[in-house]
Order: C-alpha cells, then structure tokens, then sequence
C-alpha cells in the first residue's frame, strides 16, 4: 500500500526531505520516482524500525500541553479554578487534596517542578501560583 510522502513524514515525526534522505541512505530508494509522490507503507516501517522512530500515526505533530503531561495539566486546572495567581499560593499538602485520587507525591513534585523550569508557576518557600506573565500560555491548558 503505498501513503504520500507527507503523511509518512508525519507518521515518523520527520520532514519530508529527512524522510528521503533516510530512506536513500538506508539503501531502500535508488530513484525519487521510486517514493514520490507516494512511498511503499512498508519503506516507512522498515525505516522506523532501523532508526527506532517510535511515533504513531495517531498523535499531533506538536503536542499540545494537556496531552503532553496529564498530572500537569490537572495541576494548572486546579490552581486556575481556586484563582492560585501571583501572590496568592497554594502548598503542595493542599494542592494534593485537589489531584485525582492516587496521585503519589513523588510524581506531583516531579510536575510541580516541571511547571516551574517552564515558568509557569511560581515557588516560594513550599507553595506555589501560577505565574501572571504566562497567562496566555497557562490558558491553552484545559
């Protein structure tokens, strides 16, 4: 079955141009007539197996914030529905009450600290707010 070279770039999270070089260089294509505009399914897999491309055809490009992280996400949604802004923090014991159930320390501070590399939380002493300067990007979170 052959898919268009656009889609298999997708498929492996790569350029089309990077997908024809690969695949050239592996030796699979000898001519661009052979993969254009359309590239044999099975080139695509086999090239996925031989560089360990592990992306499946069923996720974005570009990974939007509240699929990239869960624990996170749920994190942001917290502090924006209780209005955890600037000075107004919250601590990590509160903070955990408002979590799914079963949600383990260990993970939530890997999060906490996560958002905070990001900027987009605020730490101070144990307790934590969304930080005010990154209200667009906070808000693209559910």
């Amino acid at each position: 079955m052959k898919i268009d070279i656009q889609g298999a770039a997708r498929e492996l999270d790569l350029h089309p141009a990077e997908l024809l070089l690969k695949l050239w260089s592996q030796g699979q294509v000898r001519q661009l007539e052979d993969c254009w505009p359309e590239v044999e399914q099975g080139l695509v897999d086999t090239l996925r197996q031989l560089e360990g491309l592990h992306r499946t055809s069923t996720t974005p490009l570009h990974t939007p914030p509240e699929e990239a992280a869960p624990l996170e996400n749920d994190i942001v949604r917290v502090m924006r529905s209780r209005n955890h802004w600037g000075h107004n923090r919250i601590g990590g014991d509160q903070l955990k009450r408002f979590l799914p159930p079963g949600t383990d320390a260990r993970s939530m501070n890997k999060a906490l600290k996560e958002l905070a590399q990001r900027e987009l939380l605020q730490h101070y002493h144990g307790a934590y707010s969304l930080n005010t300067h990154r209200k667009a990007e906070i808000e693209r979170y559910a």
